[in-house]
C-alpha cells in the first residue's frame, strides 16, 4: 500500500526558488521552478507468482501450454483490437535451496494484457512526452535524470498527473475487481486447482494500482553566502577559506544548472529546425515558448523562438527572407545559433 497515493510532496523549508544572476555576458538569467520526481507504478504489481516445483517435467509443460492458451483467451476478449492480440510468454524462475532441492516458480498476470500494457503507455508517456515538453533535463547519472521544472508549466504538469490517477487509473481499478470477480479469472483458479497447485496465490490476490505521485522541491540557485548573515558572522571568526570554496561551488553550480537548461532548450529546438516537413510545429513552438517564459528566461523567447515561429508558420517561399530579416543570415539553423551566441548562450561559447 501507499501512504500518500496521489499526493504531490512539498518540500518546505525555501521561501523561494530563483535561480538568478547575471551569468553570461549581462543577461540577467532568472529560473524559476522546481526540481521535480515523478513516480510511476510498475506493470509487475499485476503478476502473481506459483510454485510449480511439485510438477514433473512433462506435467509442468502440459500446465504452461494450458495457461498460455488460457491468457490468451482472456486477452482476446477484453482486447479492443482482438485481430492484434500476441500470444504471452511466462516467466519462469528457478532456485536451488539445495543440491537435491531446486525450486520452479511460474510467473503471469492473470488479468488481461490490456492492464499492463495501460501502465506501460502511461510511463513512456509520461518519460517521453510529458517530462520532455515541460521540463529541463540538469543531470544525468546513469538511466537517472534530474528535472527543472518551469514555475509556469507546473500546474499543468500536476493536473495532467491528477487526471491519469482520478480517471484513466481509478476506472482501471474498478475493471480489474470486476474481472475478479467474474468467471475467468474462477476458471484461472480452477486450472491451478486441476494441476495441484497452490490456489491462494489468485483467490487472495488483490491488484491495486496506486496512484502515480509527483515531488516538487522549490530550488533557491540564487542564493549566496555573501547576504547570509550566519555566515557573515562566521567569516570573522573561523572557516574563512571553507567559506570561500563553499561560495566557489554555489557559484560554479548555478552556471552549470543555467548553461544545462540552455543546452536542454537547444536539443528541443534542434529537431525542429532541421525536420525537413515541420509537423506541428506551431503547437511545439508554442509549448517551448510557455516553457521558456515559464521558467525566466524570456529574452530566449522573444530574441528567438517567437521569431522562429513567424518563419516556420510564414509561406515557405518568405521563410529565407524572414531568416534574414530576423536573424541576419540566410539559413535557418545558422541564424538560430547566431542568435543565441549574440545571447552568449554557454553552449556556443568557443
Amino acid at each position: 500500500m501507499h501512504d500518500n497515493r496521489g499526493q504531490t510532496r512539498v518540500h518546505n523549508g525555501l521561501d523561494r526558488y530563483t535561480v538568478t544572476g547575471s551569468l553570461f555576458g549581462g543577461i540577467n538569467v532568472e529560473l524559476q521552478g522546481f526540481l521535480v520526481s515523478i513516480h510511476t507504478i510498475h506493470e509487475n504489481i499485476l503478476e502473481v507468482e506459483v510454485d510449480t516445483s511439485a510438477l514433473k517435467w512433462d506435467e509442468y509443460q502440459k500446465l504452461v501450454e494450458v495457461l498460455e492458451d488460457h491468457l490468451y483467451d482472456i486477452d482476446r476478449d477484453y482486447s479492443v483490437k482482438s485481430k492484434l492480440v500476441r500470444g504471452r510468454t511466462l516467466k519462469a524462475r528457478y532456485k536451488r535451496i539445495s543440491l537435491d532441492d531446486r525450486r520452479r516458480r511460474l510467473r503471469f498476470s492473470p488479468l488481461p494484457s490490456k492492464y499492463s500494457n495501460l501502465l506501460k503507455n502511461l510511463r513512456k508517456y509520461i518519460y517521453e512526452g510529458l517530462i520532455p515538453s515541460t521540463c529541463f533535463c540538469l543531470e544525468k547519472v546513469s538511466t537517472r535524470k534530474l528535472y527543472f521544472l518551469p514555475k509556469g508549466m507546473a500546474p499543468y504538469l500536476l493536473e495532467v498527473i491528477d487526471k491519469m490517477n482520478t480517471e484513466t487509473l481509478s476506472d482501471a481499478n474498478k475493471e480489474i475487481e470486476q474481472f475478479r470477480q467474474g468467471n475467468e479469472y474462477f476458471s484461472l483458479i480452477q486450472l491451478l486447482n486441476r494441476h495441484g497447485l497452490d490456489t491462494k496465490v489468485l483467490s487472495k490476490a488483490r491488484f491495486i494500482i496506486g496512484n502515480f505521485s509527483v515531488d516538487i522541491l522549490p530550488v533557491d540557485f540564487g542564493y549566496s553566502i555573501d547576504v547570509d548573515d550566519f555566515y557573515a558572522q562566521q567569516a570573522r571568526i573561523k572557516h574563512k577559506k571553507g567559506l570561500e570554496a563553499l561560495r566557489r561551488q554555489i557559484e560554479q553550480k548555478h552556471q552549470e544548472y543555467v548553461a544545462e537548461v540552455i543546452q536542454d532548450l537547444m536539443r528541443k529546438l534542434t529537431p525542429i529546425i532541421t525536420a525537413k516537413r515541420r509537423v506541428r510545429v506551431k503547437k511545439k513552438l508554442d509549448r517551448l515558448i510557455d516553457i521558456c517564459e515559464g521558467s525566466g528566461l524570456n529574452a530566449i523567447s522573444e530574441e528567438v523562438i517567437k521569431p522562429l515561429l513567424e518563419i516556420c508558420t510564414a509561406r515557405a517561399d518568405k521563410r529565407e527572407e524572414l531568416t534574414e530579416k530576423h536573424f541576419g543570415v540566410k539559413s535557418l539553423y545558422k541564424g538560430v545559433e547566431k542568435a543565441m551566441r549574440e545571447l552568449k548562450t554557454p553552449f556556443l561559447e568557443e
